[in-house]
C-alpha cells in the first residue's frame, strides 16, 4: 500500500505584508530566490551520502543514483527552511550588519512570494523522498517538523538551538541510510550528532565575537547566553566527544580496516584547526559560517582531501 504523502504545513504571509514590502527589480527577482535558498549551505547535504560511502555501497550504480537523489530531495527540503527561517527572522535580519541584505528583510522577495516557495520546495522534498520509499519521505518530514519547532521556540533557547540544528544532520544521515536500505552505525549516528555540535558551537562564537558591540541581542537574543567561558568549555567538550566517537567507530566498522584508523590523525588536526579558528576572535566572522569555512581554510581543505582519500581506500581494500 502506498504511504500517504505528508504535505508540509502552509506557511501564511501576515496580513497586509505584501503591501508593505517593497517590489523587487524585475530582473533580480530569481537571483533573489535562489540567494534566499542559500546555495553555499547545500554542502551540508552531503551528509545524506555518508552511509553510501561508508557501507561500500558506492560501487554500485543503482545506490549511487538513490543516495544521490535523496540528497537532492534534502537540498529541496533544506532550502524550504532557509526561507521559513527568514520568513520568523526578518525583523530581526534587517537590525544585522549583514544579514539586512538577505533577500527577505531587504524586501526584494515579498513574504508572500517566500511562503509559496517554502511550501512549494518543501512538497517537491516530500515526494521525491516518497518516490525512493516510504522511510526516506517521513525522515523528510521529521526534518521540517524539526525546523518548524526550531524556528518558532527552540532557536530563541540556548544550547536547545545547537542541538536542533544538530539532530537535522544526523537526520540527513538516517536519510542516506534508510534510501539505499542500509543500517546505519550507532557510532556514525553519535559522530555526527556531536561533529555538527561543535561546528554550531563554533558558529555560535563567531556571532559573538562580530556582535560584541552590543547589538547581540537585538540581532539574535538567544546569544546573550552564550558568554567567551560557557562556549569555551562547550567546544572543548563536542570537540572531544567527536573526536572519540569518530575513533571508536574507525575501529568497530565492519567490515574493518587498518587504513580507516588511521584517518583519526587526520580528523583530529581537522578539528584541532577548526577549534583554533573558532576561537580566534580575529576570525570570528569566518567562524560564523563553518560551511564556507571549511571551503576556504587551506589547512582544512587538505586534511579533508587526505581524509576522503584514506577512508575510500579503506573501504575499497577492506
Amino acid at each position: 500500500m502506498t504511504a500517504p504523502v505528508l504535505a508540509p504545513p502552509t506557511i501564511a504571509a501576515p496580513a497586509g505584508a505584501a503591501a508593505r514590502d517593497p517590489a523587487p527589480p524585475m530582473g533580480s527577482l530569481a537571483l533573489a530566490l535562489l540567494a534566499a535558498a542559500r546555495p553555499r549551505q547545500w554542502t551540508k547535504n552531503a551528509f545524506v551520502l555518508a552511509p553510501l560511502i561508508f557501507s561500500g555501497e558506492f560501487r554500485d550504480a543503482g545506490s549511487v543514483i538513490v543516495a544521490v537523489t535523496a540528497a537532492f530531495a534534502f537540498t529541496l527540503m533544506a532550502a524550504g527552511t532557509y526561507f521559513l527561517n527568514d520568513l520568523a527572522d526578518r525583523e530581526h535580519d534587517r537590525e544585522h550588519p549583514k544579514k539586512r541584505a538577505r533577500p527577505i528583510a531587504s524586501g526584494r522577495v515579498s513574504t508572500a512570494l517566500a511562503a509559496g516557495t517554502a511550501s512549494a520546495l518543501a512538497t517537491g522534498g516530500l515526494a521525491l523522498g516518497l518516490a525512493i520509499n516510504a522511510t526516506t519521505m517521513v525522515i523528510l518530514g521529521a526534518y521540517w517538523m524539526l525546523q518548524l519547532v526550531y524556528t518558532t521556540r527552540f532557536k530563541k533557547e540556548a544550547i536547545l538551538d545547537v542541538l536542533c540544528i544538530a539532530m537535522g544532520f544526523v537526520l540527513r544521515v538516517l536519510a542516506g541510510a534508510a534510501a539505499i536500505q542500509v543500517d546505519p552505525s550507532s557510532w556514525m549516528v553519535i559522530c555526527t550528532l556531536f561533529l555538527a555540535t561543535f561546528l554550531g558551537f563554533g558558529k555560535r562564537a563567531g556571532e559573538v565575537v562580530r556582535l560584541a558591540g552590543g547589538d547581540a541581542g537585538v540581532t539574535r537574543p538567544v546569544l546573550i547566553a552564550y558568554h567567551d567561558r560557557l562556549l569555551t568549555s562547550l567546544l572543548s567538550i563536542t570537540c572531544s566527544l567527536t573526536l572519540m566517537s569518530y575513533s571508536l567507530y574507525t575501529v568497530t566498522h565492519a567490515p574493518s580496516s587498518p587504513l580507516l584508523a588511521a584517518t583519526v590523525p587526520v580528523v583530529a588536526y581537522a578539528l584541532f584547526r577548526y577549534l583554533l579558528l573558532a576561537l580566534r576572535a580575529s576570525e570570528g566572522q569566518e567562524a560564523e559560517n563553518p560551511e564556507t569555512l571549511l571551503l576556504r581554510d587551506r589547512h582544512l581543505i587538505i586534511a579533508g582531501l587526505a581524509w576522503g582519500a584514506l577512508s575510500i581506500a579503506a573501504i575499497a581494500l577492506a
